[in-house]
């Protein structure tokens, strides 16, 4: 590996991005196996994390040291030391809302850091609004907007390329700024899909299935209305009963008994004489029978909240030929006649769901409802489905041949190590960018929206304490009263932005030396407060210090 490959990023870290919770996510499977595979493979002496609050400090710390090797550590950053992060160079975070941290960010410089987000879903409303607010905030072009398949990053130049049509027609505006856009996939880990055909026969026993019977798996979230609708498939897989004996084993998770009790009496309408087989996918000892047991994947997404899919990759990591819809990141993951058959998909003409899109904006329906709706008028080829099946079925030689050519290309395309590099190309390409523009980093600016307190609020005081305002000690105070005064429940409620008490004592040291008042100018230079950041942190010490009765300001 070349030095490119081994640059490091600040993980933005909550444990929702990383971790399983009851509800088992895509996104959680993906963003759990960057970070493990950035502590194992990413020849990193440190993995750092940038957390919000100390709870998600923690869990970043166990995770790293879960993961990675001895000789690597962790570091964590806290929110409020958000200029640290320009030590790193890049601060990944595992969404694509990338606009609240480039404003963090414009107060210490546009090219302090580079900002890295990846698409999951791109049809919620949050995460469009995100994506067309780059327009209007200051995410650069040495910012990344990680894209997992070319059908997702078509779907965002879309976006992007409608808002800047509506700012240019409404406001006049004519320069625009983009992220980069590049396409990397998601990853699986490999390695943990290979089994061997004695695995094979005791998942088949273990779920009383006889050698010669055909069995399809279908793994992932099972959802008819924000998946993969099954009706493709059972209807396909019913018409070969006459021919095979046909098993389906269902791997996954119900998010509710609803989805639960709709899948299982669709299978029994549509494939009665298929034989169903229901595994629960939150258990462990489940997962080897669902992957051992199978001898086609099949997955016929048809939902526009998919845009990579990593559940076919799982399928040609395990040496099965797969049997999927041509749609989204399938078009690019899976080749047609190579590693299994994909299926052809039809949807309405442009224009035609405009009624769908208002339902949904106006609260009509939320946002599975309208993933749902949208799906129904979307088309999987159900006699296509019938051949792929049929061809599979009725050729054990095809099947280990597509399944030996997935499995070398999820081996060399999609294993987390080869995907991670990826990303730290990425990100040391993203670092020479933002060096070749350097000098927008002497232009920090305060978001218009989220501005200092101190000066949207202005007309509100009487006086405003600067420099030039006058200081003078009221009254001498000991450390025991300084402490005692923190400790009161009415301020120390504020203890995270509160001066520290020893700079308060140092401030109070020095005043009481003093005869007389003096500028708060004059006491920086007392206390080698040289820098802007010193002098302001100065003025707040000072304004608290009065607060309290102990300086009088003028």
């Amino acid at each position: 590996m070349t030095s490119t490959e081994h640059a490091n990023a600040a993980i933005h870290y909550d444990a929702d991005g990383y971790r399983f919770d009851k509800k088992i996510m895509g996104r959680q499977s993906a963003g759990m196996g960057f970070l493990k595979t950035l502590c194992q493979h990413g020849q990193l002496q440190e993995v750092v994390g940038w957390c919000n609050n100390a709870q998600a400090a923690q869990d970043f710390a166990q995770d790293v040291e879960l993961y990675a090797h001895a000789d690597v550590s962790s570091k964590v950053i806290g929110a409020a030391n958000v200029e640290q992060l320009s030590d790193i160079g890049t601060l990944y975070t595992p969404g694509p809302d990338l606009s609240p941290l480039a404003w963090q960010r414009a107060r210490v410089g546009a090219a302090s850091w580079s900002l890295c987000g990846v698409t999951h879903t791109t049809c919620s409303t949050s995460v469009m609004d995100s994506i067309v607010s780059y327009l209007s905030t200051p995410v650069m072009p040495w910012d990344a907007l990680v894209c997992t398949s070319q059908a997702a990053k078509e779907v965002v130049t879309k976006l992007l390329d409608e808002q800047e049509r509506y700012l240019t027609q409404s406001l006049g505006a004519q320069t625009f700024t983009r992220p980069q856009l590049p396409v990397i996939p998601l990853g699986v880990d490999c390695a943990s899909f290979r089994f061997t055909p004695q695995q094979r026969q005791q998942a088949r026993a273990s779920l009383n299935i006889s050698e010669g019977d055909m069995v399809v798996l279908y793994a992932g979230r099972l959802s008819f209305h924000a998946k993969a609708h099954p009706l493709p498939m059972y209807a396909a897989l019913q018409a070969l009963t006459d021919k095979h004996q046909v098993h389906i084993v269902h791997f996954g998770v119900f998010s509710n008994t609803g989805l639960e009790k709709g899948f299982k009496d669709g299978a029994q309408s549509l494939c009665p004489n298929v034989t169903c087989h229901w595994l629960d996918g939150s258990a462990d000892v489940n997962h080897a029978l669902a992957w051992h047991s199978a001898d086609v994947f099949c997955s016929l997404a048809d939902n526009i909240q998919e845009t990579f899919g990593l559940t076919p990759i799982e399928a040609m990591a395990a040496g099965l030929p797969v049997v999927v819809s041509d749609w989204n990141g399938y078009k690019d993951t899976v080749r047609h006649e190579i590693d299994g058959f994909k299926v052809v998909t039809c949807m309405p003409a442009a224009g035609s769901g405009l009624g769908l899109a208002q339902r949904h904006h106006f609260g009509i329906d939320n946002f599975d409802y309208y993933i749902g709706h949208t799906s129904q008028f979307v088309g999987v080829d159900i006699p296509q489905c019938v051949s792929a099946f049929d061809a599979l079925f009725s050729s054990h030689v095809l099947r280990q041949k597509m399944g030996q050519s997935g499995q070398l290309r999820a081996q060399e395309v999609y294993d987390w190590p080869v995907v991670v590099a990826q990303y730290q190309h990425l990100w040391q390409q993203l670092g020479e960018l933002r060096k070749a523009h350097a000098e927008h980093s002497e232009l920090p600016i305060e978001p218009p929206a989220r501005p200092c307190p101190f000066n949207l609020y202005q007309s509100y005081p009487s006086i405003t304490i600067g420099l030039e305002t006058s200081v003078q000690i009221n009254a001498l105070v000991s450390a025991v009263e300084l402490n005692e005064r923190r400790n009161l429940a009415m301020i120390n409620f504020a203890a995270a932005v509160l001066p520290s008490e020893a700079n308060c004592q140092l401030i109070l040291d020095k005043l009481e030396g003093i005869q007389g008042a003096i500028t708060v100018s004059q006491l920086a230079v007392m206390v080698g407060g040289n820098t802007i950041k010193q002098q302001t942190n100065l003025i707040l010490i000072m304004t608290w210090l009065h607060k309290q009765g102990w300086v009088s300001l003028n």
